[in-house]
């Protein structure tokens, strides 16, 4: 009796591709998470918690319209610059398998954690441009407002962390329905003669 093996796999093919195939599961839960924390500052809801965000308080919208950062961030925290959803991303590559998503700014940090103001400030508006008699423009004088918020409280606004919705276990089904393709390219092992017996 002859015994034969076949293969329709190839695990050298599998070894080769294995570095890209664990780089593109980091860099497709970067953008997941990256997204998540995006949606959550535009809607105001936290995506580590799935919380709103407290509103604004009254004297941040005088301080955003004396700085007129009230057009696209209108009552929505975290959006008057705009530079706290530019967030900074290093994707991760088969020969060094580290990604990274870090916050574009420094001071995002301070709104994971309730804050008590250290000191009152003065807000310096823009200028205005005014116009005079004759089709002439001057510009007026700036727009300067004194705050005395020191000890005023701060609520924390967790803008920035593991989404609520994040499901590791779909990017890991993913990285195996990879592993499968990679294992079914290459060179394939068909009908060896494993062993000859005489019965």
């Amino acid at each position: 009796m002859e015994v034969f093996y076949s293969q329709n796999f190839n695990f050298t093919s599998l070894k080769r591709k294995m570095p890209s195939i664990m780089a593109d599961r980091i860099n497709k839960d970067i953008t997941n998470v990256k997204r998540s924390i995006e949606k959550g500052i535009r809607d105001s809801v936290s995506p580590v918690t799935g919380v709103p965000f407290e509103p604004i308080s009254e004297l941040t919208r005088k301080v955003r319209a004396l700085r007129r950062q009230n057009r696209k961030s209108k009552n929505k925290p975290l959006l008057a610059t705009g530079k706290m959803s530019k967030l900074k991303r290093v994707n991760a590559r088969s020969k060094k398998l580290k990604g990274t998503l870090t916050m574009g700014q420094a001071y995002g940090a301070y709104h994971l954690q309730p804050q008590v103001i250290q000191t009152n400030f003065t807000v310096k508006g823009r200028k205005r441009v005014v116009k005079l008699s004759g089709g002439r423009k001057a510009s007026a004088r700036d727009n300067r407002q004194f705050f005395p918020v020191k000890g005023a409280k701060v609520p924390m606004r967790e803008w920035f962390g593991i989404p609520k919705n994040y499901d590791s276990s779909i990017g890991f089904r993913r990285m195996l329905n990879k592993m499968k393709v990679a294992l079914k390219q290459g060179k394939k092992v068909r009908r060896m003669k494993v062993i000859n017996l005489e019965l």
